[in-house]
């Protein structure tokens, strides 16, 4: 089975859709930034982890809470950080997710 949200960048929002879906307020969001590697992954708490993908909510060893829509096949991640959440997200390739970045990055710091 091959587990893939479809990510929408528009006016004012991020919309995550496929399993575990969410909306992410463009007003809500502090930081967005490029990581290459994810911190370290405690437990899942609910959610889908294959060798492939990992999708859901997550603890990672630091205690912090995330939520992960993450290919680990590919080797870079936008990490945003919101008031209450932190969120790990990339596409099928490196080049699909720095234009996800680049999306975001466009709509909540260039206004």
């Amino acid at each position: 089975v091959d587990y893939e949200n479809t990510v929408t960048v528009n006016n004012d929002m991020i919309e995550i859709k496929g399993d575990y879906a969410m909306n992410i307020p463009v007003s809500e969001i502090d930081t967005v930034i490029f990581v290459e590697r994810l911190p370290s992954i405690k437990l899942r708490t609910n959610g889908i982890s294959t060798r492939k993908v990992n999708i859901g909510n997550f603890k990672m060893s630091d205690g912090n809470k995330c939520r992960l829509y993450v290919n680990n096949e590919v080797p870079l991640f936008v990490e945003i950080k919101c008031q209450q959440t932190l969120i790990f997200i990339n596409k099928q390739t490196v080049e699909e997710t720095k234009t996800l970045y680049e999306e975001i990055y466009d709509l909540k710091f260039k206004k």
